[in-house]
Parts: C-alpha cells; sequence; structure tokens
C-alpha cells in the first residue's frame, strides 16, 4: 500500500525534481502552488518506481494527481510490476520486442528498476539463428547487456519469487502445458524452470520457421523471434541465479487499475 505524507516546505527540493521541465500534462499544479494553497489542497505525496503520486482532500473530498516521473521514473514498468505481483518480495521480467524491463519490489514499493536494451526483435535483426549451435552466441549478447546494466546496481537484494511477462512466457506456458497458444486461461500462474526453458529453446532453435508455424502452442506471427526471447530469459535466469519463474498474465493494464483501486480505498 503507498504510504502518503503531507507535502512541507521541506519537501520542496525533493520534489521539485518530479516538476522541473514537466511535460506530461498529467498534473493540476506544480509543488510550489500545492504548498501556497495547502490550506485548501491538503495534498500528500507518495513516491513508487521513480514516480510522485499526490493525493489532494478538497471539501472533504480524497483526489489524485496522476504520477508525475522522476529521472528515472518509468511508469510502465511499474505498472506491469503492480499489475504482474501479489504484493510479495517480488521480481518482474517482461521481454519486448525493443527491450526487456526487470523491475523488484514488494507491494507498491519498488526497490530496483531498469530497462535493458535488448528485446525478441532487437536481437532477431541483430544476428540469426540457425540452430542450437547459435544459441550461445545470442545468450552471450544478452548477458553482456544485462551484466553491463548491472553494474549500476553493485549490491542488489534478490527478491522471494519471479513472475515474467509477455509473449515470451506464455509461448512457453502453453507449451510446458501442451496446449494451444489461444488457450491463455491456462497459462497463468504456469511455472517454468530453467530446465524447461533450456529444453524449447534448443528445441525450436532446430525447427525450421514453418515448422514452429505448425505448434499448437506458438502463435505463428512469433515464430521467428520466440526463439530470441528465450536467448534473453535463459541469460538473465543464468546471471541473476533464477532456478524458476511464474508466468502471468496481468501487466501494466491491470496494474493501472489495480492502483487506481488501491488510491480509491485511500
Amino acid at each position: 500500500m503507498l504510504t502518503f505524507k503531507p507535502v512541507a516546505q521541506r519537501d520542496m527540493s525533493r520534489l521539485r525534481r518530479y516538476y522541473k521541465d514537466c511535460d506530461y500534462q498529467l498534473c493540476e499544479y506544480s509543488a510550489l502552488v500545492k504548498l501556497m494553497w495547502r490550506g485548501h489542497l491538503h495534498p500528500q505525496y507518495a513516491e513508487a518506481a521513480g514516480c510522485l503520486i499526490v493525493k489532494n482532500c478538497i471539501d472533504g473530498k480524497p483526489c489524485f494527481d496522476y504520477p508525475v516521473l522522476g529521472p528515472d521514473g518509468d511508469e510502465e514498468a511499474a505498472l506491469s510490476f503492480f499489475g504482474a505481483t501479489d504484493g510479495g518480495d517480488s521480481g518482474v521480467i517482461d521481454i519486448g520486442g525493443g527491450s526487456t524491463e526487470i523491475i523488484i519490489g514488494q507491494g507498491m514499493n519498488i526497490r530496483c528498476s531498469f530497462s535493458c536494451q535488448m528485446g525478441a526483435v532487437r536481437l532477431f535483426q541483430r544476428i540469426p539463428i540457425r540452430d542450437h549451435g547459435d544459441l550461445d552466441a545470442v545468450e552471450q549478447i544478452a548477458a553482456d547487456i544485462l551484466a553491463d546494466k548491472l553494474l549500476d546496481y553493485p549490491v542488489l537484494s534478490m527478491p522471494g519469487s519471479w513472475r515474467g511477462t509477455g509473449g515470451t512466457f506464455t509461448t512457453l506456458a502453453a507449451m510446458v502445458k501442451g496446449i494451444y497458444w489461444t488457450d491463455r486461461t491456462y497459462m497463468h500462474g504456469t511455472v517454468l524452470t530453467e530446465a524447461d526453458v533450456a529444453r524449447f529453446e534448443r528445441q525450436l532453435a532446430d525447427m525450421t520457421l514453418e515448422q514452429r508455424k505448425q505448434l499448437p502452442g506458438l502463435q505463428p506471427n512469433r515464430a521467428d523471434i520466440v526463439v530470441h526471447g528465450i536467448c534473453i530469459l535463459r541469460a538473465i535466469m543464468r546471471r541473476m541465479h533464477i532456478g524458476q519463474i511464474t508466468v502471468s498474465e496481468y501487466g501494466n493494464l491491470d496494474g493501472y487499475f489495480k492502483r487506481e483501486y488501491l488510491m480509491k480505498k485511500k
């Protein structure tokens, strides 16, 4: 749950970084205006994943400003985390086409969030995978990109569990369970081990594009990039010592609605 505290003069230097050069047009007033009108607005604030969330109380009714991103804030990553997790100490891996997001936290408190410039489409365009003999090279590229990013986090506390969102994870879930890729109801909650990931990575790498398209668990328009996405996942699991990861069908849209619900409860 978010913990809100009153906006005071001593907070101005801390909050000013959110409003400086702000062009998101998501906040009604600046921090200074809120302070000047605190007798009417009664502003309180919370910070989550590099975002500032302000709760005002006008005529006895609470209202919220949408998050204003800080210099290192990534609202989409934060919302993905909120949507995919259940409040426990967790990490989320979201493998996209152009980048991969890794978020670690608990509840609505994010302690680490970063984006790696490695996505399934990006690596597909960079290096081909003809068979399993090419896997090591692709994994090494992903591992190097991740290692470079982790230099910014020399002391990183690993979470108790991990969640995975995105097409790479739902594809693997469908293949592990032997179901059609359209049968999404049964994908959520599937546990993927490192052995599962390695097995399907090699199996798919040795198939032709047409053979992959015939697999019931694989969405045909992902057949060309799926192995690159799995390479990214395997590199992350190896580098961050992740033995298993749970597939989540919930993402940033679910996180948005969850956040709005929690705010209204406040």
